[in-house]
């Protein structure tokens, strides 16, 4: 794992997440509600940033 994919693949995950968001909400016809996605993409990104933070660490410690 390289440095650049650590910050870059979290980022990639919660962006990919917002658009599939958006699809499911108008194949339902739903409205689409911005406050759902910006907890959506915060959550899932840092999250990601988290674990892919702690797992380079770890590779780079052994």
């Amino acid at each position: 794992m390289k440095k650049w994919q650590v910050y870059a693949y979290p980022f990639l995950t919660g962006f990919l997440t917002v658009i599939l968001y958006y699809l499911l909400q108008t194949a339902r016809n739903s409205t689409f509600q911005w406050p759902v996605v910006i907890g959506l993409f915060i959550g899932i990104t840092c999250v990601q940033l988290f674990l892919y933070r702690r797992a380079y660490k770890k590779l780079q410690n052994s």
